[in-house]
C-alpha cells in the first residue's frame, strides 16, 4: 500500500491563483504543517528558498595510526603556512574523507590542501627511503612500485587545475622545471580548453622530482601519482598482468558527481584492481623493502580514500562506507529547491529493503499509479526517470502497454530525439519518457510540459527545478531510501517527516 501526500505521501505546494498580477513579495520560510487522517499525511509549503550550511566533522579527532604511523613528520613547505585550511588539517590525519564543494571559493580551497597532502605524502616516503638506504641493513619501507597516489578526474579540465597546483607548490610556479618533453606534452594534452570541458580519455603518470623538479607521462610503475579519467584507467587496468595500482596509498576521487553521470562501473572495476599482487615487471624496487602490508595483499586497509563532490549520492556514501578506516565528511544541509508554483505532488510507496527498491517502485507505477492516470495525462507530458536501467524497464512496459508514449534516452540518435520531442510538442504522441542522463549530456530545449511525472527523483536539484519550471502539474514517486535526492528537492525538515 502506498501512503498518499496531498494525494499522497505528500508534499503539496499549492499553486498561485491565476488571476492574481503582481508578484509574490519573498515570504520568509514557514513550518511545514501536519495533519493525518488514515493513511494521507499532508505537507504544505507556501514558499521555499534553496541555501546550504556545511559542517566539517571530526576535524580535530581523527587520528589514523596505519602506515603514516611509521613516517617522519611532514615536510614544512613554504607556502603550507598560507594555506592551512581544515580541510589540509583533515586529510594530514589520513582519514577516509568525503568533502562537499559548492562554491569556488571552497572548491579553490580543498583543491589546494588535496595537492599539498599527496605531495607532502610524497615527500614523507621519498625522504624516509632516502634515509633508510644509508643503513647497513634497511628496513621495509616501499610497496611494489612509487606509484602511491591515484587521482581521478571526469574532464581533463580538472585534470589540468591539479597539475597547475602541483606546479605551483612542488615547481614555485616555474614550468620551466619540467623536462623539455613534459612541457611539450603538456601543452599537446591541454592546449585545447573546449575540449578540455569535454574530454574524458587521458591518463598519465607524474614523477616528483627530488629537487623540485616534474615530469610528466611517465610509465606508471616509475610515477609517484598517477592523473586519469576513469574511462583511460579501465582500459588500461584491464589489460592482463598489469600492477600499476599494486601501491596505491591515497584514492582521490575529483568531482565524484560527474562518474555517476559518466559510468559507475569504471569505478567499481578500477577499486576492484587495486592492491593486487602485481606481476613480476611491475615491481621496480628491492623486493627485500616491500612492506609485509603489501605482500599479504592487506595493504587495501591502509589506503586512504577521499571524495570531493557537489552532492552526497548512495553510490557514493556506499564506496566511502566500505572500509573500516576512520572517516571524516561534510554534512550537507538544505531548505529545498520546491517552489509555490506549479502545485507538485509526492507519492511515497513502501519498501522493507534497499534491494527491493527497483522492483517494488516498477510494481508501484506499473500497478497503481500509471494505469489510473495515463487517460487523463495533460498535452506534452514527460515522464522523467533517474537511472537507464530504470529507463530500460519502463521503456520496454510502455512500448507493450502504452505505444502512444515515445521514449528518448542518452543513446537514442540525434534525429531520433529531435523527431520525437517534436511530435510529443504537436501533440502527435501524448507524453515523452525520458532520463537524467539525456538532460544532463544533451540538454534538449524544453519550453512547455503539461504533466511532469517523476518515476524516480533525479540526483542533480537544478534538473528537477529546470524541468518543474516548464511544468503545469508534477508528480514525484518516491521511497525511504531516496532520502539524499529528496532532502536537496523539499529540504531536510520536510524529508524528515516525508521519509
Amino acid at each position: 500500500s502506498s501512503i498518499l501526500f496531498t494525494c499522497s505521501h505528500l508534499i503539496m505546494i499549492k499553486r498561485p491563483n491565476k488571476e492574481a498580477t503582481k508578484p509574490l513579495k519573498k515570504q520568509k520560510l514557514p513550518e511545514i504543517t501536519f495533519s493525518q487522517d488514515k493513511d494521507i499525511d499532508l505537507y504544505s509549503i507556501s514558499s521555499s528558498e534553496h541555501s546550504g550550511t556545511y559542517i566539517l566533522e571530526g576535524l580535530k579527532e581523527v587520528n589514523f595510526k596505519g602506515l603514516s604511523s611509521q613516517m617522519p613528520n611532514p615536510v614544512q613547505h613554504k607556502r603550507l603556512e598560507e594555506t592551512q585550511n581544515p580541510y589540509f588539517k583533515l586529510l594530514a590525519n589520513y582519514p577516509d574523507s568525503y568533502i562537499l564543494n559548492t562554491s569556488n571559493s571552497q572548491k579553490q580551497s580543498i583543491s589546494e590542501a588535496l595537492v599539498l597532502h599527496i605531495l607532502n605524502h610524497i615527500y614523507k616516503l621519498k625522504s624516509k627511503v632516502q634515509q633508510n638506504t644509508s643503513l647497513k641493513d634497511p628496513p621495509k619501507d616501499q610497496g611494489f612500485n612509487p606509484a602511491q597516489v591515484l587521482v581521478l578526474f571526469p574532464y581533463k579540465e580538472q585534470a589540468k587545475e591539479f597539475l597547475d597546483l602541483v606546479i605551483k607548490f612542488h615547481c614555485k610556479d616555474k614550468k620551466k622545471k619540467l623536462n623539455s618533453t613534459s612541457s611539450q606534452k603538456y601543452n599537446e594534452t591541454f592546449g585545447d580548453e573546449e575540449e578540455n570541458k569535454v574530454s574524458d580519455a587521458f591518463k598519465f603518470g607524474v614523477c616528483v622530482g627530488d629537487k623540485r623538479e616534474l615530469s610528466l607521462y611517465t610509465p606508471f610503475v616509475k610515477s609517484d601519482i598517477i592523473v586519469a579519467s576513469p574511462l583511460s584507467l579501465k582500459q588500461a587496468v584491464s589489460e592482463p598482468n598489469l600492477g600499476i595500482l599494486c601501491s596505491v596509498q591515497i584514492v582521490v576521487l575529483v568531482e565524484a558527481q560527474e562518474f555517476i553521470m559518466q559510468n559507475w562501473d569504471h569505478i567499481e572495476d578500477i577499486f576492484k584492481a587495486m592492491n593486487k599482487l602485481p606481476d613480476r615487471d611491475s615491481v621496480t624496487v628491492d623486493l627485500n623493502r616491500i612492506m609485509d602490508v603489501f605482500l599479504d595483499q592487506n595493504s587495501a586497509d591502509f589506503r586512504q580514500l577521499i571524495i570531493t563532490s557537489k552532492l552526497q549520492t548512495p553510490l557514493l556514501m556506499s564506496l566511502f562506507n566500505r572500509s573500516k578506516r576512520p572517516k571524516a565528511r561534510t554534512i550537507e544541509h538544505y531548505e529545498g529547491v520546491v517552489s509555490t508554483s506549479p502545485s507538485q505532488t509526492f507519492r511515497k510507496f513502501q519498501v522493507s529493503t534497499f534491494q527491493d527498491t527497483p522492483d517494488l517502485r516498477f510494481k508501484y507505477f506499473t500497478e497503481s499509479y500509471w494505469p489510473n492516470v495515463k487517460e487523463d495525462l495533460s498535452p506534452q507530458s514527460v515522464v522523467f526517470v533517474e537511472s537507464y536501467l530504470e529507463y530500460v524497464r519502463v521503456r520496454e512496459y510502455l512500448e507493450e502497454y502504452d505505444p502512444g508514449v515515445l521514449c528518448v534516452s542518452e543513446y537514442t540518435p540525434k534525429p531520433q530525439r529531435q523527431r520525437s520531442f517534436a511530435y510529443v510538442k504537436s501533440a502527435k504522441n501524448k507524453a515523452l519518457c525520458i532520463t537524467e542522463r539525456l538532460i544532463y549530456f544533451r540538454n534538449p530545449k524544453i519550453s512547455k510540459i503539461g504533466h511532469l511525472v517523476f518515476y524516480s527523483l533525479p540526483e542533480n536539484p537544478e534538473i528537477y527545478t529546470k524541468l518543474v519550471e516548464v511544468a503545469e502539474q508534477v508528480t514525484a514517486v518516491f521511497c525511504k531510501f531516496d532520502g539524499y535526492c529528496l532532502q536537496r528537492i523539499v529540504g531536510d525538515k520536510r524529508a524528515a517527516k516525508m521519509l
